[in-house]
């Protein structure tokens, strides 16, 4: 009941509920809070930089009062979590680096995440649907490149290859003269989609041509630099290796290539790729077999138990290893059984006297069943009375 009346302050002589008063002995003290707080700041100095004074938040700019002596900035625990959260999410921004559209070579924001090659869904439905269209369309078994309709673009000089006439970059589909990939020899005549087989022509007249192929002859390889260069996958079909190989070794910085951007399309020039096919892709079998590195520590000789076939194996992988293949270590274990005919002897039950199916070792007490276990104790049983 002390609890809901009203105590007056002896100092500021102000009647003030019961829970602005500081409790000594279980009674509210003489003075309230408030009084309390005020005497204290006149006793004694704050520290160098601390103080109570009004002042403003940081993130919300309001005024405020801190309720204590401290360096405080922000008038709430929610204005400094969101002051934290928009520190961080500003530090990553500025190290996250500059990208470029792989379709249309703007710049990507960096709020976008990391692994985003496109500007817009445009660009990446356009991209979607060229593959789309070109798996539709091939009829041939060769692989499907992939490699960036710009640099085809930019390696034709923005010139139409059908009507030579120049061709305007900003013009977008469906405009009848803005810039499309045309095959040579078209995908349903039996072309590849590669480098050497594309070239730019205004969508009119990749429409109005069609699959014809009268007088024409593919197109050059890419050149970047004044040099002659292949994709990843191109290089790799001519090398003779699986594109996955050759695309590791690049990573692995084991084979140079040439890359506009981060993450932009890898290619390969003609000197390099006619260095990998005199001396291999590093990490392919044939590099591996022409590049080993003898360990004699690590290889054992196995002598064949069955054939006495010599063989070449690693002593650290299957050392106990005894034959040289699964055939002979067949027939030597049938030879051992019939070798030895009482692991083929029939075994009986001793209590039931039945053919205990499945058994090879004759054991001190042979029994079939639980039945003929309880059987067998009660016998125990009986012959110790």
């Amino acid at each position: 009941m002390s609890q809901d009346r009203n105590f007056k302050c002896s100092k500021c002589k102000k009647s003030k509920s019961y829970s602005e008063f500081y409790l000594s002995n279980g009674k509210p003290n003489s003075w309230c809070k408030e009084c309390f707080k005020q005497d204290h700041r006149q006793k004694f100095t704050p520290i160098s930089g601390y103080s109570d004074e009004p002042r403003n938040c940081l993130q919300c700019d309001k005024r405020y009062s801190p309720g204590q002596r401290r360096k405080s900035i922000f008038c709430s625990r929610t204005c400094k979590d969101r002051y934290k959260n928009q520190k961080q999410k500003t530090q990553l921004m500025n190290s996250k680096q500059v990208r470029i559209c792989v379709a249309c070579k703007k710049t990507i924001p960096k709020t976008a995440r990391s692994d985003k090659k496109y500007c817009s869904e445009n660009c990446s439905s356009k991209m979607r649907g060229t593959t789309m269209n070109v798996e539709r369309r091939i009829r041939t078994s060769e692989p499907i490149l992939h490699f960036k309709r710009i640099d085809i673009y930019e390696r034709d000089n923005w010139t139409c290859q059908i009507c030579m006439q120049s061709v305007n970059p900003e013009l977008a589909f469906p405009n009848p003269m803005c810039a499309s990939l045309d095959h040579v020899i078209p995908l349903s005549r039996g072309g590849s989609h590669k480098t050497s087989n594309v070239q730019l022509a205004h969508l009119r007249c990749n429409t109005s041509r069609g699959n014809k192929v009268e007088g024409l002859s593919p197109r050059p390889a890419l050149v970047i630099g004044k040099q002659q260069v292949f994709t990843v996958t191109e290089a790799a079909l001519i090398v003779g290796v699986t594109s996955s190989i050759l695309q590791t070794a690049i990573i692995k910085k084991n084979v140079p290539s040439i890359q506009k951007s981060k993450f932009g399309t890898r290619y390969l020039t003609r000197d390099i790729v006619d260095l990998l096919i005199l001396s291999g892709v590093p990490g392919s079998f044939e590099w591996r077999r022409n590049n080993a590195k003898t360990k004699p520590q690590a290889i054992r000789v196995l002598v064949c138990k069955k054939c006495n076939k010599k063989i070449l194996v690693n002593r650290g992988i299957k050392s106990a290893r005894k034959y040289c293949s699964e055939k002979c270590y067949t027939e030597q274990r049938n030879f051992e059984r019939r070798l030895n005919p009482s692991r083929l002897e029939q075994i009986y039950c001793d209590v039931c006297s039945k053919h205990i199916k499945g058994r090879t070792q004759k054991k001190r007490i042979n029994l079939c069943s639980a039945s003929c276990v309880n059987e067998r104790r009660r016998q125990l049983a009986s012959n110790k009375k």
